[in-house]
């Protein structure tokens, strides 16, 4: 039983000091009792802003720790939404092979009817296949010659029909031979600027789509006599 004796002194020594600490407490608010209403609240405020301040640290501590790829929830959302990346069927011009050009020619329901025409489908299931940048080539060379195939086919077909405008149609496209030498000569100087591997891969992708460019043309001509006209390939 000694020690529960030797125990109980701290524990009295402690807590004649706690009542001495609050008797000097009392007197110092004792003392500051005379001060004025606007200067007793002074003290008051101060306290409130200071917690208000520890509150806003904490705040900014917890959002700290969120992970950097974690922002909250609808600015991140709404900044995706403003810089969505085009997916691989509508990419931009210019963008890597094995993507294809936007066709929007003004005309809601056929850029629709082009955008699901069988080439363009089985090109983009080819080219997802090419590993090697030959495979690519190749790839893109195939539908070159598709395309062309449906200038020639469709062409026919919009003669065939436009009577009144056969003659116009017909310039177009003879001035469309005579500045393809050109226009080709220029994709090729442009993807050999790039050089290394890539540039014959950019060069024939370029191509093809200066191709199917055209037979969109030609299509969306097509269109304003024939909304129900097909494809000359088909992927069956």
């Amino acid at each position: 039983m000694a020690p529960m004796k030797a125990m109980n002194k701290p524990i009295k020594l402690i807590a004649l000091a706690a009542a001495a600490a609050v008797a000097l407490g009392l007197a110092a608010c004792s003392g500051g009792a005379s001060s004025s209403v606007a200067g007793s609240d002074a003290p008051s405020q101060n306290g409130q802003s200071a917690a208000s301040s520890e509150a806003g640290k904490s705040e900014s501590a917890s959002s700290q720790e969120q992970s950097p790829g974690d922002s909250s929830g609808t600015g991140s959302e709404s900044s995706a939404a403003g810089s969505q990346a085009p997916s691989i069927d509508e990419p931009a011009e210019g963008e890597q092979p094995g993507q294809l050009i936007d066709i929007e020619t003004g005309n809601a329901a056929f850029d629709q009817k082009f955008k699901n025409n069988p080439i363009d489908q089985q090109y983009l299931k080819e080219m997802q296949n090419a590993i090697s940048n030959v495979d690519m080539v190749t790839v893109s060379e195939k539908y070159t010659s598709l395309w062309k195939t449906e200038i020639e086919q469709a062409y026919k077909k919009l003669q065939n029909l436009a009577a009144d405008d056969k003659e116009a149609y017909a310039e177009e496209q003879a001035q469309w031979e005579k500045d393809t030498p050109a226009a080709l000569e220029k994709i090729y100087e442009s993807a050999g600027s790039v050089g290394g591997s890539l540039a014959a891969v950019n060069a024939a992708s370029q191509t093809m789509d200066y191709y199917r460019t055209r037979a969109a043309q030609i299509y969306a001509e097509l269109y304003t006599y024939d909304p129900e006209f097909t494809y000359e390939f088909s992927a069956g």
